[in-house]
């Protein structure tokens, strides 16, 4: 496809990421050159020529023209002295009439299993024009972002007819070798002719010049399980940190080769869908390939239409797959060109990564031609680079196989204070009289469970994550952690999290199939990071986050209904209400038919790849927001809120508190808020009624009674 050419000599960018940097695999015998021998050779009844004993002598070594002696100093002592006694005189030959060869032995010049006598004439050429004088490192990288000047509108401001107006459909084009309207023409050129002298060239060697040439190399997957995560922390470096603490929408798909006007034109859609975009080539991309991203910031609204086009284009393109014809442009040559700074941006931006690209690739090939080049930079640049990131100089470990004890211990010293609390029973709500369960309704929040008892697959508990899948439950009884063998668990480690395994279900009646979910509720740690005394509402966004890593989407929709074992969950953390929208929550409940038993209230839970799906929720988890000591209040005179502090009798406006930021010293803590959470069981569906009241169980909580209670102490409009 045009959208999709590239030149089989670059081996694509793709597959060479996907190469291993092991140089001999396990099991392979390693190869060794000639020079790198330092065994003396045995006489026999041919003459030998002088040959150097170490490498870099040797190579080194030259003989003066007209067939002059070599000057001592290039032998070493031993060989030196190992030739005198077989005769060697300077200036002659080896042999009774000192008929032998007086000139050295060449270093073999053989790549990889090429024959003898093979000339790479395009790779001597290539590797002659290498200057490392003029290489130069760019650290931090610079970025630069393209305003959209049509964002002033509100929205992309195209119509379907235009759209549909700047396609052209084609005969499949299969070279870009034409393609120099969005770049200069040497550009391109000397970029497929530097990719070509590696045709005949065996992918081992290029692949170790690559590694030995790129100053960036020895970064690897630092501690993540490919090289594509530490891309995007490299991107999110070079943004402000905008990927990890984003100030709005953003959007960062991989491109590659932008000269084709089909990648041009999808560009210029993307432009036109936001406020700023920016084309970068971050240092951690092997700078010899075509890889490049595209950064979006601050989406318009109104964008559907262009995500329809080209999804109605996808389709066209995938229907004519085997056909000789192909969508060529998306956007016609002349509205690129009309958009002047557009196209002024992605020319400066095709020809500056495309003259690095080909200063990479010279270099690669100096490398393959001489195997002793090295880059002494690559400890510098990778200590530099990690510090410039915020990652730390190590590598992806595997799980620990240890004691969970010994190992929550070392992790987490302040837990053996924690066990007391951590060790507690959820207590029940069961006083209607809702007043003295909750004194402020503006402490309290809750969220939906999908488990009423610990059994089995139904786990609601504490777990802890060493790494893969070595999980563990906490058992509150015996206060001990146990293995988690119901279900497959796959968590980071140094993750302490509350959370309960849910069957959720997709689709309704017969058809219907259950995928349990790990679904978190609050957290402890999170990958190693303590989030303990974080204010609730802020623990649970951090899990939202850490869910959203984690998560995979399913292969299949039946990937499992029966044996939890065989595929790992999904992850999501609840959704947190305040109590005052009990009655919200309850409207968003929607009706759905089981495949066994009666239709039921469900929770829907969206999903951004898989069929959206649904729980059925057996009850409300309150959680307290506020410490045990205080209480928060809203004033009815200054409609503010303000903390009482229930042993002291005093109350205390934010600003009031010594220190300005008032939250350490009011909110709870992870273990104070789980040591009070309250659960209010559904034992019979009359309890989420909205208009039950009769025959009332004198031990039971009904929604009715959450309606009054909150109609009575919430004051609407005050947050």
């Amino acid at each position: 496809m045009a959208s999709s050419a590239n030149l089989s000599a670059d081996s694509s960018a793709e597959e060479q990421e996907t190469l291993s940097d092991d140089s001999h695999k396990n099991g392979k015998r390693k190869h060794t050159s000639d020079s790198d021998s330092d065994q003396p050779q045995k006489r026999s009844g041919m003459s030998m020529a002088p040959a150097a004993m170490d490498g870099s002598q040797g190579a080194a070594a030259t003989t003066a023209a007209g067939g002059g002696a070599a000057p001592f100093s290039q032998f070493s002592e031993k060989s030196f002295r190992m030739m005198k006694q077989m005769g060697y005189k300077a200036g002659t030959g080896l042999g009774k009439t000192g008929q032998g060869r007086v000139d050295l032995i060449e270093t073999s010049s053989q790549k990889g299993r090429s024959g003898l006598g093979m000339k790479l004439n395009e790779l001597n050429t290539a590797a002659e024009q290498w200057d490392g004088a003029e290489e130069r490192l760019q650290i931090p990288e610079v970025c630069s972002w393209l305003v959209n000047v049509h964002a002033e509108a509100g929205s992309p401001g195209i119509t379907r007819e235009q759209l549909d107006a700047w396609i052209r459909v084609g005969p499949r084009k299969l070279l870009i070798d034409d393609e120099h309207r969005y770049c200069e023409p040497d550009v391109l050129a000397q970029i497929l002719a530097s990719k070509s002298v590696f045709n005949n060239l065996g992918a081992d060697d290029m692949r170790k010049a690559r590694s030995k040439s790129n100053p960036f190399e020895l970064i690897k997957s630092n501690i993540f399980i490919n090289r594509a995560a530490v891309k995007m922390a490299n991107m999110d470096s070079m943004f402000g940190f905008m990927l990890t603490s984003p100030v709005d929408r953003h959007g960062q798909p991989l491109v590659f080769d932008l000269f084709t006007p089909f990648s041009v034109g999808l560009v210029y859609l993307a432009y036109r869908c936001f406020r700023e975009i920016s084309i970068c080539k971050p240092n951690s991309s092997r700078p010899a390939n075509s890889e490049r991203y595209l950064v979006c910031k601050w989406k318009l609204p109104q964008t559907d239409l262009i995500q329809r086009h080209l999804e109605d284009v996808n389709r066209q393109m995938y229907d004519n797959r085997n056909a000789n014809i192909d969508t060529l442009e998306l956007v016609s040559e002349e509205v690129l060109r009309a958009d002047a700074t557009f196209h002024r941006y992605v020319c400066d931006s095709n020809n500056a990564i495309g003259r690095n690209q080909i200063a990479a690739l010279l270099k690669i090939a100096a490398f393959c031609r001489n195997r002793d080049l090295a880059e002494p930079r690559q400890m510098e640049v990778k200590q530099k680079c990690l510090a410039l990131w915020k990652l730390p100089d190590g590598i992806r470990k595997f799980a620990n196989k240890g004691d969970p004890d010994q190992y929550v211990a070392k992790l987490y010293k302040e837990w053996n204070s924690l066990t007391k609390e951590v060790c507690q029973v959820e207590k029940r709500v069961q006083n209607p009289e809702l007043r003295q369960t909750f004194p402020s309704v503006y402490d309290w929040c809750f969220v939906p469970i999908g488990t009423v008892e610990n059994a089995g697959k139904n786990l609601r508990t504490i777990l802890l994550g060493k790494g893969g899948k070595e999980v563990y439950r906490f058992e509150p009884k015996q206060c001990s952690w146990i293995p988690v063998t119901e279900v497959s668990i796959e968590l980071p480690p140094g993750t302490i999290i509350y959370a309960e395994i849910v069957r959720e279900l997709q689709g309704q009646g017969k058809s219907q199939i259950v995928i349990h979910t790990l679904h978190i509720i609050d957290g402890l740690l999170l990958g190693g990071e303590n989030i303990r005394r974080l204010p609730l509402r802020q623990r649970l966004a951090r899990c939202q986050q850490f869910a959203k890593a984690l998560n995979k989407p399913l292969k299949g929709t039946v990937a499992d209904s029966t044996n939890g074992t065989a595929v790992t969950v999904q992850i999501r953390a609840k959704r947190l209400y305040g109590l005052h929208e009990i009655e919200h929550f309850f409207g968003s409940l929607e009706t759905y038919s089981l495949k066994t038993g009666p239709p039921r209230l469900g929770y829907r839970v969206r999903n951004l790849i898989d069929p959206d799906r649904f729980y059925v929720p057996y009850g409300l988890l309150f959680l307290k927001e506020t410490k045990p000591d205080y209480m928060k209040s809203l004033s009815k005179t200054r409609r503010m809120f303000y903390y009482y502090h229930v042993k002291t009798k005093s109350s205390r406006y934010p600003e009031q508190f010594e220190q300005a930021n008032h939250e350490p010293e009011t909110m709870a803590l992870f273990e104070e808020t789980y040591h009070s959470r309250l659960l209010w069981r559904w034992e019979t569906v009359h309890q989420v009624d909205p208009e039950y009241g009769a025959d009332r169980s004198a031990d039971s909580v009904y929604r009715v009674d959450f309606r009054k209670y909150v109609r009575e102490n919430y004051e609407p409009g005050v947050n």
